[in-house]
């Protein structure tokens, strides 16, 4: 199958593919059952239509054959999509691309950092009104 990707359409099916399969549930996804789970988001972002399937096995850590039945998967169930690269030969398009799993570790302390911080200003000012009010 020959297909010409353009940036708009890689927009259109970013943001449609967000719409079907918000981050979270796409992740759930990728990541069920895997031995090494982060590997496979970073497989997953590597589908960019420029990695072959050797290429994303050897992101991923895993053999072709290994990889080939959970490509055809996520392209069953609608994740990725088989393209023909420049040099010819097939490779894989993702939806939109995901936090690399280390980031989004750091993301999520911060998020807790800041929440943190948060409640003990709120704690704080609850306090200064008592205090005032007394």
């Amino acid at each position: 199958m020959t297909e010409n990707i353009t940036k708009k359409d890689q927009i259109m099916i970013s943001l449609l593919g967000r719409i079907a399969y918000p981050e979270n549930k796409l992740i759930e996804i990728i990541m069920k059952k895997k031995r090494s789970p982060y590997a496979y988001i970073r497989g997953y972002n590597a589908c960019d239509g420029k990695n072959n399937v050797s290429d994303i096995a050897k992101v991923i850590g895993v053999s072709q054959s290994t990889i080939t039945p959970i490509l055809q998967d996520w392209e069953n169930i609608g994740i990725i999509f088989e393209i023909e690269s420049s040099k010819g030969g097939k490779t894989y398009m993702k939806l939109y691309s995901l936090p690399n799993p280390k980031e989004k570790v750091q993301d999520e302390s911060l998020v807790s950092n800041n929440a943190e911080i948060s409640e003990s200003q709120t704690q704080s000012s609850q306090n200064k009104e008592d205090q005032n009010g007394q």
